[in-house]
């Protein structure tokens, strides 16, 4: 399935009831610092046999490496274990930790997640535990689900896993994988619940811990700074979910990101190079023709940032101020797309005009088939409300680059 690139903090996690077992109960887990784990109470403290000896598996590597569990909340499904030897992220050049969120309101939510389960299982490690093949499913978690106290359901897209075992699910293995709404870490997969053919899975929240002390003090974070999750009115989503549709080639837009990314990952990476730059604020223009992926690969940064920390999404067209107003006043870094930037300039004038009262750095990504008159005529459009001000007055660094067919 399209989304995000493989993160190297995702791992496969393994609770056995000896040091010397080679099965045992089989999980998912996310790398939260250089030797914390977040999964599943239910993964690494199983009801079946009680588990004394834990493993990490990191995606990529063929190593399992020797974890403690040092926290099992009795309050949600959620733990964290401890690596005996540091995982090398820092080196990977991502962050040593992560941005904690939690859901304020009832509406549906776009969110990610990645894991190991059962129906991608490949082959037997040197350590004779088997391992599995990473899949990252998106869909919308929807708040609502949990009014009755229950957990938070995510709806998956696309496809499903086909699974011949009916005593078993086909995402058996995915509970405890990370759950990520934009930059923010929400929860982690617990369940796979049943009647549901498998599209459907329920979600462990950071908030039902709440009040579990132990817990937010061995991740030396405060439940009550925990950042909001849901996504500013005025951003929408980088990827939504499909439609009903008469002709299945609509299926191919790219706001749904169905068919894997490819062919554009050089210049990916150089637009997420850029967006690293150390300028507080900075906007680029995109040029292409029609049909050239000028969305994908923008939402495919927008998916790359977001892993690294970042709020990110397309601008929508009938934002109002105040709508922008709030984007700007969240925290940390953020990536803002205008896609058809040629028909929306008053629009990016307004951007423009707040963009310093952003906390952290800003990068505006503008979409166009061309830089005609539009493009060398803006900086000279006004702000339409105070304070004043254009493009070149608030030292957006304006680049353009031409996206050529291939």
């Amino acid at each position: 399935m399209a989304g995000w690139r493989v993160d190297p903090r995702v791992c496969e996690v393994a609770a056995l009831a000896t040091p010397h077992e080679t099965s045992g109960e089989l999980g998912s887990g996310f790398v939260i610092g250089a030797r914390q784990v977040l999964t599943a109470r239910h993964v690494v403290a199983p009801e079946r046999f009680p588990a004394t000896a834990w493993r990490v598996r990191p995606v990529g590597s063929e190593d399992w490496l020797d974890a403690e569990l040092v926290h099992s909340s009795p309050i949600a499904d959620l733990a964290v274990l401890e690596l005996s030897t540091p995982h090398n992220i820092d080196a990977l050049g991502l962050p040593l930790g992560v941005r904690w969120g939690r859901l304020a309101s009832g509406d549906p939510v776009v969110a990610r997640t990645a894991g190991f389960p059962d129906a991608r299982r490949v082959r037997i490690s040197s350590r004779g535990l088997p391992i599995r093949d990473l899949e990252d499913p998106r869909g919308e978690l929807r708040p609502a689900s949990a009014a009755r106290g229950d957990q938070i359901s995510m709806h998956l897209w696309g496809s499903t896993p086909v699974w011949a075992d009916t005593k078993t699910s086909p995402w058996g293995g995915m509970s405890g994988a990370a759950v990520f709404v934009g930059p923010w870490l929400v929860g982690v997969i617990a369940v796979d619940p049943a009647n549901f053919a498998g599209d459907r899975l329920k979600v462990a929240t950071l908030g039902e811990a709440a009040r579990d002390r132990a817990l937010w003090a061995v991740l030396g974070v405060d439940p009550g700074e925990l950042e909001v999750a849901d996504q500013p009115v005025g951003l929408v989503e980088p990827y939504r979910a499909p439609r009903r549709v008469r002709q299945s080639v609509r299926l191919l837009h790219a706001s749904y990101g169905l068919v894997p990314f490819a062919g554009r990952e050089e210049e990916l990476d150089r637009l997420a190079t850029w967006c690293a730059g150390t300028d507080d604020v900075s906007a680029l223009l995109l040029t292409g023709p029609g049909g050239q992926g000028k969305t994908r690969i923008a939402a495919e940064l927008c998916v790359t940032m977001a892993a690294r920390g970042w709020l990110s999404g397309f601008i929508s067209p009938g934002a109002t101020i105040e709508e922008i107003v709030e984007v700007f006043a969240r925290q940390g870094p953020k990536l803002l797309v205008v896609d058809y930037a040629d028909t929306r300039a008053q629009q990016l004038i307004d951007l423009a005009a707040r963009s310093h009262s952003a906390v952290n750095r800003v990068r505006l990504l503008l979409l166009a088939r061309h830089a005609g008159r539009w493009w060398k005529s803006l900086p000279n459009r006004k702000h339409s409300g105070p304070p004043a001000g254009c493009l070149v007055d608030v030292g957006f660094v304006l680049v353009e680059v031409t996206f050529l067919p291939r």
